[in-house]
C-alpha cells in the first residue's frame, strides 16, 4: 500500500495548525484525545521517500520529507504515516553470523528526529511503522535482493531475534525520541496478515499468525515498559482480521500484559474490498459487532 489517507472512526475534529505532543494524544473509550478534546487524524501514507532507506545510512531527504509533510497539512491533513525498517534490507544492522539486529545505523536516530521536527512545524503528527510484510518477501520488485536476510527476517519473530531487536534497536530508538511532539504512535506492522495463510496472505514465505501476534505483543510491552505515555499501534490489512490484534489475543501469545495495542489502525481498498468491509456504508457500532474486535479508536487508511 503506497497512498492512503487517515480517517478516524472516533468522532472528533482537526486541532488548527497546533503542534500535538505525544503526552497530550491519550485514549478514552473509542476516542482520541489530545489534551482533553477529541482530535479527529486526517492525513497520508507517505510510506518512504527512499524505499527501505529513509532511516538508514543515508542523510534524511529533507526536501522529499518537508515537501510531503507541506503537502499534507495544505491539504487540511494533521497526520502522515512514514514507514521505517520495513523489510530490513537497508537497516537496522544485522550480525552476519548470527542473523540477529546487532544495532542502528548511523543516521537512523537523526533522521527520524529530524522528520519529526519538521513534522511538529507543520502541526503533523507522524506514524511511525517499524515494519511491512515485505519481510517475508525477499524477491519483491527484485530490489535490493542481494541485501535481504531472509534468515534474520525469519529470526525476527523467535525470542532471540525479537529480543535482539528490542535491546539493539527499538529501546534505543524509542529512548532518543522520548516524547517528541510530533509523535502520533509507534506502529508495528504494515498489514502483518499478509505474511500468513490464516488471513490469505500472499507474501511468498508465510509464518503462523500467532508468531506475529507474539512480536507485536512484545515489541508493544517493551515500549509501553520505556514510557507508558507512548501509543502502540498496528496497521491491519483488513477490518474482518482487527479481532486478532485484541488484546487478550495479544498477550495470549507474547505472555505480556502491557503489550496491548492502545487503538487500531485498519485498511480499506474500495476497488478490492466490498460493503461488507466498508467504513463508508456501515457504522462502527455495526463493525465492531460484526467482526469482534475490541472497543478502541479506530483509524480507517
Amino acid at each position: 500500500m503506497k497512498k492512503l489517507s487517515f480517517a478516524a472512526l472516533c468522532g472528533a475534529f482537526l486541532l488548527g495548525g497546533t503542534a500535538f505532543a505525544a503526552p497530550g494524544l491519550t485514549v478514552s473509550g473509542t476516542d482520541l484525545l489530545y489534551n482533553g478534546k477529541k482530535i479527529f487524524f486526517s492525513g497520508a501514507n507517505l510510506a518512504w521517500s527512499d524505499y527501505n532507506s529513509d532511516v538508514g545510512a543515508s542523510p534524511l531527504n529533507e526536501n522529499a520529507w518537508r515537501k510531503a509533510v507541506e503537502g499534507t497539512r495544505a491539504a487540511g491533513g494533521n497526520a502522515i504515516r512514514w514507514w521505517l525498517f520495513n523489510n530490513m534490507s537497508q537497516s537496522p544492522e544485522i550480525d552476519q553470523t548470527t542473523h540477529l539486529v546487532s544495532g542502528l545505523k548511523e543516521n537512523t536516530i537523526n533522521n527520524m528526529k529530524k522528520a519529526l521536527d519538521i513534522a511538529e512545524e507543520y502541526g503533523v503528527m507522524v506514524s511511525m511503522c517499524l515494519f511491512s510484510h515485505n519481510l517475508m518477501e525477499p524477491n519483491q520488485w527484485g530490489l535490493y535482493d542481494e541485501k535481504l536476510d531472509i534468515t534474520a527476517n525469519t529470526n525476527l519473530f523467535e525470542d532471540e531475534g525479537t529480543q535482539a531487536f528490542i535491546d539493539n534497536a527499538l529501546i534505543p530508538v524509542v529512548k532518543a525520541i522520548g516524547n517528541h511532539k510530533a509523535l502520533m504512535t509507534w506502529e508495528v506492522f504494515n498489514e502483518p496478515e499478509g505474511m500468513t495463510s490464516e488471513c490469505s496472505g500472499w507474501t511468498t514465505k508465510k509464518m503462523a499468525l500467532s508468531k506475529i501476534q507474539a512480536f507485536t505483543n512484545k515489541v508493544a510491552a517493551a515500549i509501553h515498559t520505556e514510557n507508558p505515555e507512548l501509543l502502540v499501534s498496528t496497521g491491519s490489512v483488513n477490518i474482518q482480521y482487527q479481532k486478532h490484534w485484541n488484546d487478550a489475543a495479544l498477550v495470549a501469545a507474547g505472555g505480556k500484559a502491557n503489550g496491548t495495542l492502545d487503538f487500531f489502525q485498519t485498511h480499506y481498498y474500495p476497488y478490492w474490498q466490498n460493503d461488507a468491509v466498508s467504513p463508508f456504508v456501515n457504522t462502527a457500532a455495526q463493525m465492531a459487532s460484526k467482526y469482534g474486535y475490541d472497543s478502541k479508536p479506530l483509524i480507517i487508511g
